[in-house]
């Protein structure tokens, strides 16, 4: 078992190349004033807040999980939904990443970002409907020590 206080995992995000997501005709005028380091650059993203969940070996917590991410949200309307839908989906993305790091998540090995992705993308389909935005994964990071 490593006990080192290494990053297991650092996963590129799978958002595409800057400049893929054009603004549409719904996008704000002007871009806040930015608060930190995004993925992406486009007015259709919205970052959230980062997930952490314990890793528990041999009835111990071994380490920290941490997901950071953000949705790409095209339309207008639809933003306004993911802010009034806020606390659900914090509750809703907090019980999945608690769940695969409880149930799926294999210590000390990578963690199946593609997978963490596919629970993201299912929790924000389930509270806000197919189609209306889509999960870009930042990190997916597993804390030692």
């Amino acid at each position: 078992m490593m006990r080192s206080a290494l990053i297991l995992a650092v996963l590129a995000a799978l958002a595409p190349a800057p400049g893929a997501l054009a603004a549409g005709p719904d996008a704000p005028a002007a871009p806040a004033a930015s608060t930190g380091r995004h993925i992406t650059t486009a007015q259709t993203y919205l970052a959230q807040t980062p997930v952490h969940a314990p890793v528990r070996a041999r009835g111990l917590t071994a380490a920290q999980l941490q997901i950071t991410f953000g949705l790409d949200i095209p339309r207008r309307e639809d933003r306004a939904l993911v802010e009034e839908r806020q606390p659900w989906l914090r509750d809703a993305y907090t019980r999945a990443v608690l769940n695969y790091a409880g149930r799926q998540y294999d210590w000390p090995g990578v963690p199946d970002a593609e997978g963490v992705a596919a629970l993201l993308q299912a929790e924000t389909d389930r509270l806000l409907g197919p189609g209306r935005a889509r999960v870009l994964l930042d990190t997916v990071m597993v804390h030692s020590g």
